[in-house]
């Protein structure tokens, strides 16, 4: 093969370097990308950043309405997924759509993490090809045009569906009061601030009242109070005061209530101005719901209970808050009382007839309450109530079920009491016997017994029962002899 000459072989190897170097050399990115195509790429990065709000709010509990933290801690986030991508894949989702690379300010190109240590050095530059075909702008514009798509799309799902933003409906209900032939089935009680008629059996089955443990007596309130109307699908949860702070004022009265309900029945520019005042009173509850799975189909009113025979003050009104989860659905009503305090009724149901049959129940158990601001008359009622129980006359009773009903009762009285006057360790003291009285009973009668209330059932509530109200005596009086009373019951329960 013949030699060529010198110049020839230089002029060979420049034309061969030049070829190759437009084709994938660094030489093929020898522009800087100009500001069509740096908005092209930013408006793409920015579309996820909203994104990643919508999800931080579905998903993190985020507020929709922006704060300095939230909004802090978004751009954060942001800005370290910006350059994860960069270290990883060399790229970010803009610059990767329209096909643009970064390169340090020499037109050295690096790879990797290296790329990262020298963009926060800021010796880079955005560069783009030197051949801007139809085909790469149209690639470019569709991508941004997709991710614009899909994250205004679930930031509307996430963020401007959000219950904080619907109007709310206005819901009046109509007063209720057990039927005479009815009365045997209800219960009139106090449960903190609200005093009314509550079921004392769901269908057929006795309704059994509990207080899972949780620090709070006898300075606070117990936390919660849950009712079991039907294991394991349906179940009111009764909870103790939980005024929002925010809301809060230092001389508390009607007007923190009207004010309330102003920013969720006024007019649509003056709910916009009463968001936060919004945010205040439903984030707690629209976390708690949305934490146990997808929540949809989201229903937000005030009610109010149009009762003539009460004040006015008294009468029931505050939020409605309701959500669907798949079979499952949860609502809330939550009291504000004549002082502004509030007080949340929750009942869990599946989403069916059965279901609806426990809805209306507790439609009309909100129905026929009364709200009061103090708690006086409430501790005077439950101790009138609980004067006349004669425990002695329990071993009396031959019939397994009817015992069990009244053991029932019984305790819904003593956790009434409790709920109102979290001081006194009587009440915690005949719980928590009653407790060892029901599984001692359900035991010995176990083949007496209905499938719904059988020995495991009764367990499973009155064996918890015993281990509360012990934990709650010694918080309350830890040098009570009472206390060991109550822990040789805590004892014998777990044998159960």
């Amino acid at each position: 093969m013949t030699d060529l000459p010198p110049e020839s072989q230089s002029a060979s190897v420049q034309s061969a370097s030049h070829s190759q170097s437009h084709v994938r050399g660094i030489s093929a990115y020898n522009h800087s990308a100009n500001v069509s195509l740096r908005i092209g790429a930013l408006v793409t990065n920015f579309s996820w950043i909203v994104g990643i709000y919508a999800l931080l709010v579905r998903f993190a509990g985020f507020s929709p309405l922006p704060t300095p933290a939230t909004v802090g801690f978004t751009l954060l986030f942001s800005a370290f997924f910006w350059h994860f991508q960069l270290g990883v894949f060399g790229q970010s989702l803009g610059t990767r759509a329209w096909k643009l690379k970064r390169l340090g300010t020499n037109g050295a190109r690096f790879t990797g993490w290296e790329l990262v240590f020298q963009c926060l050095k800021f010796e880079t530059k955005l560069v783009r090809p030197d051949q801007l075909s139809p085909a790469l702008i149209f690639r470019g514009v569709l991508a941004t045009s997709a991710s614009i798509a899909v994250c205004v799309a679930l930031y509307s799902s996430t963020v401007l569906s959000h219950p904080l933003f619907k109007k709310a409906e206005q819901l009046v209900l109509p007063p209720f009061a057990p039927l005479t032939s009815d009365a045997e089935r209800w219960t009139i009680a106090p449960f903190y601030y609200a005093l009314g008629a509550w079921p004392k059996f769901y269908g057929q089955t006795p309704v059994f009242y509990s207080i899972p443990y949780q620090k709070g007596p006898p300075a606070n309130f117990v936390g919660k109070i849950h009712a079991r109307w039907s294991a394991p699908e349906i179940r009111l949860t009764i909870e103790g005061p939980k005024t929002p702070p925010d809301l809060l004022s230092e001389a508390p009265s009607e007007n923190d209530r009207t004010r309330l309900r102003d920013c969720f029945l006024g007019p649509e520019d003056k709910a916009r101005r009463c968001l936060f005042m919004r945010e205040a009173a439903l984030n707690r509850h629209i976390q708690e719901m949305q934490s146990l799975g997808p929540a949809k189909h989201w229903r937000l009113s005030w009610f109010r209970v149009n009762n003539p025979s009460l004040e006015t003050a008294e009468q029931p009104q505050g939020i409605y808050l309701s959500v669907q989860r798949g079979s499952q659905a949860e609502e809330r009503f939550i009291l504000i009382g004549p002082t502004g305090i509030h007080q949340t009724l929750i009942l869990e149901r599946p989403s069916n007839e059965s279901g609806r049959q426990a809805q209306i129940l507790f439609e009309n158990l909100v129905s026929g309450l009364r709200v009061s601001g103090n708690l006086d008359s409430a501790r005077a009622w439950i101790n009138r109530q609980l004067e006349q129980v004669q425990l002695a006359n329990l071993e009396s009773e031959k019939d397994s079920l009817r015992l069990l009903e009244r053991l029932a009762e019984i305790q819904s009285l003593l956790i009434s009491k409790i709920s109102v006057d979290p001081k006194q360790l009587d009440s915690y003291f005949h719980l928590g016997g009653t407790s060892v009285l029901m599984l001692q009973h359900a035991k010995k009668h176990a083949t007496e017994l209905p499938p719904q209330i059988a020995r495991e059932a009764i367990s499973a509530i009155a064996k918890p029962q015993a281990l509360s109200a012990h934990r709650y005596a010694k918080d309350v009086s830890p040098k009570d002899p009472r206390v060991q009373q109550l822990e040789n019951f805590a004892y014998e329960a777990r044998k159960f």
